[in-house]
């Protein structure tokens, strides 16, 4: 079983001014905006290490006179200079005692997409190593101090690693659709995911991940040898809750439709007599075929709240806001994590070929 932490950091700080005029725009002040994502086990071997490298966004909002998606496609519209800012750093915190303090560095990278009407492919990203782990008994806050004084802040807590499945587990496996008769399925309804709830944890989605082997054959009769194979998967999205940060060790069922994931693959995936698909991917490290995978992403309630109110929604969200006023300035601090875990259907996974027709 894997699990990935993931915290996520929005800071948004804005000013509004008003006056007897109309004006389009109003004086420019630079509003900053702060984005992070926190994984503990980035390269999934169980355990934070230093090879675990953690990174964050830190970017600003503009404003000019004409057409503003002029602006931005500059560059240094929306990012600091170096010498913008005096303190970067992620602290540890035990309450309000820091217990260890990383630096963040600054490097360009170059995957950023030129689709948009922003800047591209080029962008300065902020990184950390985690030399001496990150653990769930202890908060995180990103602090920021820029040369012109003023400063934001931004914490989160991490939700409980041990994360434990009910369904699919051994003697517990999720069962789709059964036979019928001689040319009868019947899908069963509902197909349940079960788990114990972790602490700190206010919001679940669930996917069901099926992989396969993709054969291309120049001809529909498959008699000679592909054209290409190639391994894939595909993610169904079972569904969402969330209900506000739970006690831990609640009993917590996610349930769908099991014909339903027939009905997606059908519609999803490419028609042609010339392609034939295997269902699994063998895995040498436990000499077993893989061919399902449950998933379940888990978020806090800042993460939760942060979702709802990015939704697109006819309504004004009402809840827990993260506004903060702090020597004139106004900002807005949204901090959050999530954890995903995985964990195969413990099933038999028997291989079958077709073409979803």
């Amino acid at each position: 079983m894997k699990y990935y932490y993931i915290g996520l950091l929005s800071i948004v700080l804005f000013l509004s001014a008003c006056s007897s005029e109309v004006e389009l725009n109003a004086p420019y002040k630079s509003t900053t905006i702060v984005f992070g994502l926190l994984n503990p086990d980035v390269n999934n071997d169980g355990q934070t290490t230093i090879l675990d490298t953690q990174w964050v966004k830190i970017n600003k909002t503009f404003l000019g006179d004409g057409d503003n998606t002029s602006y931005a496609a500059i560059r240094d519209s929306s990012e600091y200079d170096e010498e913008d800012i005096e303190i970067m750093v992620v602290q540890q915190m035990d309450e309000d005692d820091v217990v260890h303090e990383y630096q963040l560095h600054s490097v360009e990278v170059s995957n950023k997409s030129i689709e948009g009407i922003f800047y591209g492919p080029a962008q300065t990203v902020y990184y950390f190593i985690p030399d001496n782990g990150m653990s769930q008994d202890y908060d995180y806050q990103i602090y920021v101090k820029f040369t012109d004084g003023h400063e934001v802040t931004g914490r989160t807590n991490l939700i409980d690693n041990e994360f434990q499945w009910l369904v699919p587990q051994t003697g517990f496996p999720l069962v789709l659709a059964n036979i019928a008769g001689s040319n009868s399925v019947s899908y069963v309804d509902p197909v349940s995911y079960k788990w114990y709830s972790p602490e700190n944890a206010a919001f679940y989605s669930g996917t069901l991940r099926l992989y396969y082997t993709e054969e291309v054959y120049a001809s529909s009769d498959w008699t000679v040898p592909p054209i290409s194979s190639t391994d894939k998967w595909i993610d169904y999205e079972v569904g969402d809750i969330e209900q506000g940060e739970t006690q831990a060790g609640q009993i917590m069922t996610l349930g769908f439709y099991g014909g339903s994931f027939f009905d997606y693959l059908g519609n999803t995936l490419e028609k042609s007599p010339n392609i034939r698909r295997i269902i699994g991917h063998y895995d040498n490290s436990i000499s077993k075929t893989i061919c399902f995978e449950a998933i379940m992403t888990v978020a806090n309630e800042e993460l939760a709240t942060y979702v709802e109110v990015n939704t697109p929604s006819g309504s004004i969200i009402a809840g827990k806001t993260c506004l903060h006023q702090h020597q004139q300035r106004t900002w807005i601090v949204c901090i959050s994590c999530y954890q995903q875990s995985k964990k195969p259907p413990t099933h038999r996974c028997g291989r079958s070929i077709g073409n979803t027709e």
